[in-house]
This record gives C-alpha cells, sequence and structure tokens, in this order.
C-alpha cells in the first residue's frame, strides 16, 4: 500500500472535511484513524466504508459518526497528517479500484 501525504489539517473537523471531499471524488472507501506510532509501525486498520453502506446505506453518516467519534476516543489537541491513496483489500465487496485516507495525528 503506497500513501502519499495529500497535507495536513488542525482539527478533526478539518480532517474530515478532507473525508467528505474524496468521498465526493470516489476516492475513499476506507478510513484509517492512527497515531504516528502505529503508522510507523503499520499497526493499525481502516474502516471499510462499503461494509457500513451495504448496511446503513449511506457512507456519508459513517463518516460523520467517525468524525464524532474520534474526539472522543483519540482526544481534542492533535495537529493531522492527511496520507491517501489505493491499496489492496481482499474485502468480499472490493470493488477493485480502493481508495484510503490515513488521519495520522500527534499531539
Amino acid at each position: 500500500m503506497a500513501l502519499e501525504k495529500i497535507g495536513t489539517a488542525q482539527s478533526w473537523e478539518e480532517a474530515f472535511d478532507t473525508a467528505r471531499q474524496l468521498l465526493l471524488d470516489e476516492q475513499l472507501t476506507a478510513v484509517a484513524i492512527v497515531s504516528e506510532e502505529e503508522y510507523a509501525r503499520g499497526s493499525y486498520f481502516a474502516t471499510q466504508l462499503q461494509e457500513f453502506e451495504a448496511v446503513m446505506g449511506c457512507v456519508d453518516a459513517v463518516v460523520s459518526n467517525l468524525e464524532q467519534m474520534a474526539p472522543m476516543l483519540y482526544g481534542e489537541e492533535h495537529s493531522f497528517r492527511l496520507m491517501h491513496g489505493q491499496f489492496e483489500s481482499n474485502h468480499p465487496i472490493s470493488t477493485g479500484h480502493d481508495w484510503m485516507l490515513a488521519i495520522i495525528y500527534s499531539t
């Protein structure tokens, strides 16, 4: 998986605004929220949006839920590095064109 840096964010809201734009551009099928240390180790997982779409019918609602939960789980005071790119998924409902946004937080 080769992700490229596409920018930075100063808030969860700004990071998830990027996620929504990628979703509109049809370049988002998974989101990972990960610390700098976890990202460096490659020790993280991504939420596969297609799976929730099949159940909930609306991927934007899933992105909104992730945005609401992130500060509660990981805290408010972070800066973010945003990494994006295609990745290989073996998920049964993979489109074959899977895109991940990794929201990497640091304090």
